[in-house]
């Protein structure tokens, strides 16, 4: 899924691309840098976080990265969970919000809603600015009431986690609305520790620090500077196990059975071996079962958008790793 975050923004028509850059937990190190080789793009970077701080903090990285670069980049934010299947349309959106972003504005990337999901953030469309909009405000994963109103309202756009900006731009908003955490990455970056290949591991002194919030709250809901590029490119983010479970090829059961999997009698199921051992699942139906070297999920699959909340529940029990 990194390799292709990083394939479907190669050779954009008009758009000087630099190599790929790579944030995550430093536990993915080594697959990132992996993943930047094999796509010729060694001369990327890999930041490995020393722990989680949710996206703001992430974003700022990039840009403080960037501007050692070039004082003028504009930076593409893109979660590597995403299935998008009209890689052209994504393309243009992209040609749309660049023009955007050099003047200065902060751009989000809006999906068309095709259901009232809870899973979901919103952005309510503002007044029309060429092929955009400002935007009027954010809904975050809004209750199933609220987003049944909003689709029958219209104006309403899924947030797809997708930002362009320009790398100074965005730094000088979130000092303005966010000084401390802007100060503690910033410290945190210029205190990394750097191998070989320039790949960078902020400061943890630094780093812990920083009270880790998303790109929307920290920056975006705020900002007197936030446009919409509404794109439809069939997308997905992945996000929950039934939406695995519907990317995912199924058997004549409609199972979605990963690794080494024995399914019996059971139908609509999405089953994964991740463990290292054999699953078997027997008369079960519309069931998440995955079994990881740390834990067993078990769960109905229409309880998908809950698991979130009992995975922080054995992160805080100490249960699992937490990053």
């Amino acid at each position: 899924m990194l390799a292709e975050t990083l394939k479907r923004v190669a050779d954009i028509e008009g758009v000087e691309r630099q190599p790929g850059m790579i944030i995550g937990s430093a536990t993915h190190a080594r697959i990132s840098r992996e993943t930047l080789e094999r796509l010729g793009e060694g001369e990327g970077r890999v930041i490995s976080e020393p722990s989680g701080k949710n996206t703001a903090p992430a974003a700022a990285l990039a840009c403080l990265a960037a501007l050692q670069e070039n004082e003028d980049a504009l930076v593409l934010l893109l979660p590597s969970d995403h299935h998008i299947g009209d890689i052209p349309a994504f393309r243009a959106a992209i040609a749309k919000a660049a023009r955007h972003a050099s003047n200065g504005k902060l751009v989000a990337f809006g999906i068309m809603p095709t259901r009232p999901d809870t899973g979901y953030g919103y952005i309510q469309r503002g007044e029309v600015v060429d092929d955009a909009f400002t935007i009027a405000r954010f809904v975050e994963k809004p209750p199933l009431a609220d987003a049944e109103a909003m689709l029958a309202a219209g104006g309403y756009d899924w947030n797809a986690g997708i930002f362009l900006f320009h790398a100074r731009t965005f730094l000088e908003e979130l000092g303005r609305q966010k000084p401390d955490m802007l100060a503690a990455t910033r410290a945190a970056f210029e205190a990394a520790t750097i191998d070989a290949k320039g790949d960078l591991t902020p400061a943890a002194i630094h780093w812990e620090t920083i009270k880790g919030d998303s790109i929307d709250y920290a920056v975006m809901q705020d900002t007197r500077l936030g446009m919409v590029v509404p794109v439809d490119m069939t997308w997905s983010d992945l996000g929950s196990f039934q939406t695995l479970w519907e990317m995912a090829s199924l058997d004549e059961m409609e199972n979605a059975l990963i690794g080494d999997v024995l399914a019996h009698d059971a139908k609509g199921n999405y089953v994964r071996a991740d463990g290292g051992r054999p699953v078997a699942v027997v008369g079960c139906e519309d069931l998440v079962v995955v079994d990881t070297s740390q834990a067993v999920l078990v769960m109905p699959r229409v309880k998908a958008q809950e698991v979130k909340q009992i995975v922080e529940r054995l992160k805080a029990d100490k249960r699992v790793a937490d990053y």
